[in-house]
């Protein structure tokens, strides 16, 4: 689309955290999937980040994964360019988990 574009071809600037205090944090790029990126906001909860996908040529941006809470990193398999594995700190003795799933369809496991 033009509008996505400056008058000498580039590429415009675009917010991916609207809001008041929105951060991102995870963002995860695949070149098998050339126009979207998935990227980690906490504007769902201040204190946690969900991975949403977003097609940085249009902007638009939907929620992908849901943060139970105590995720702190995550992972996209290659191929299929979802999230499979998320990374959880036992807040007790700072020991890592890392929890996987077998499709985006499917739930977490240990």
């Amino acid at each position: 689309p033009t509008e996505s574009v400056d008058e000498n071809g580039v590429p415009l600037a675009r917010d991916l955290t609207p809001g008041d205090n929105v951060k991102a944090s995870t963002i995860i790029t695949n070149h098998r999937y050339p126009d979207e990126i998935l990227i980690g906001t906490n504007e769902r909860d201040p204190q946690i980040f969900d991975i949403y996908r977003c097609n940085y040529q249009t902007g638009e941006k939907v929620l992908d994964t849901l943060n139970p809470g105590d995720v702190v990193g995550w992972g996209a398999e290659d191929d299929s360019f979802t999230i499979r594995s998320a990374t959880v700190k036992n807040p007790m003795d700072s020991s890592s988990t890392v929890r996987i799933r077998d499709s985006i369809d499917a739930e977490f496991k240990d």
